[in-house]
């Protein structure tokens, strides 16, 4: 199964990601997400949708050198044109340091995701499941599991559940936890994760989470943000403390 990550997204600025490595012990018990957003206007040279998104030539200098370091693109393609294309140009950008693209696009071409797996295997492909891709399944659990199975199964990774989308909605927790846990009992050894309002003062909504699935993976992004919607260092590091800690907690006999 692949490994679980921790994951805070938003990176804009090389000395954001510097500070958050520096505040990330070497010996860390997970993976910690640097994770960078990006849409198909970023692949052309110009200005995303708000001030989370960098400019394509900063995508690759955000990414971390750090050992405990999964540096992630969440990238929001364009329904028009060929997804497999954009991946590729995704992967272009980001340079060596690249570990995992996150698409944010409810239910995409599974055969786009199959070829780039093809070409670069050693990318994680993170499949975001939104309020849309929900929405299509009925928010059925049962549904959710038939159509990953059957679609994307040897083909991703990881599952994020994220109905908040980076607006830092609270996720619930006996709603994901249904749906986290018909994922689970099909075994389709793929990681799990949750998204959605997270920061160092709403972890106590993941904690029944991880006590029924350990591994996780967790990722917070709208509550790491200051009033100028920048990711906010102070928030960012006491968020990792804490999620470091619950998640050791959580490992411990």
């Amino acid at each position: 199964m692949p490994k679980p990550y921790l994951g805070i997204t938003g990176f804009t600025t090389p000395q954001e990601t510097a500070a958050i490595a520096a505040a990330l012990p070497r010996e860390a018990g997970r993976r910690v997400m640097f994770g960078v957003l990006a849409d198909a206007a970023t692949l052309e040279g110009g200005l995303g949708p708000s001030p989370r998104y960098p400019r394509r030539e900063d995508v690759a200098t955000l990414l971390s050198a750090h050992p405990r370091a999964f540096n992630a693109v969440h990238y929001r393609p364009d329904s028009r044109r060929d997804l497999h294309g954009q991946l590729q140009r995704v992967a272009e950008i980001a340079g060596p340091r690249l570990a995992g693209i996150q698409i944010n696009a409810a239910w995409p071409s599974p055969q786009a995701l199959t070829a780039f797996r093809g070409e670069r295997p050693e990318i994680e492909i993170i499949l975001q499941i939104g309020r849309r891709a929900l929405q299509i399944v009925g928010d059925s659990p049962a549904r959710l599991t038939e159509r990953i199975t059957l679609e994307y199964a040897g083909t991703i990774d990881h599952v994020l559940l994220d109905a908040s989308g980076g607006e830092g909605l609270l996720f619930d927790t006996d709603r994901s936890l249904g749906f986290l846990k018909a994922l689970r009992d099909q075994r389709l050894d793929l990681g799990l994760g949750i998204a959605g309002g997270l920061s160092a003062s709403t972890l106590g909504l993941a904690a029944p989470l991880i006590a029924e699935i350990p591994l996780l993976s967790l990722d917070a992004e709208g509550r790491l943000r200051d009033a100028e919607d920048r990711l906010s260092l102070r928030a960012a590091e006491k968020y990792l403390e804490a999620v470091l800690r619950l998640v050791a907690s959580a490992a411990a006999p």
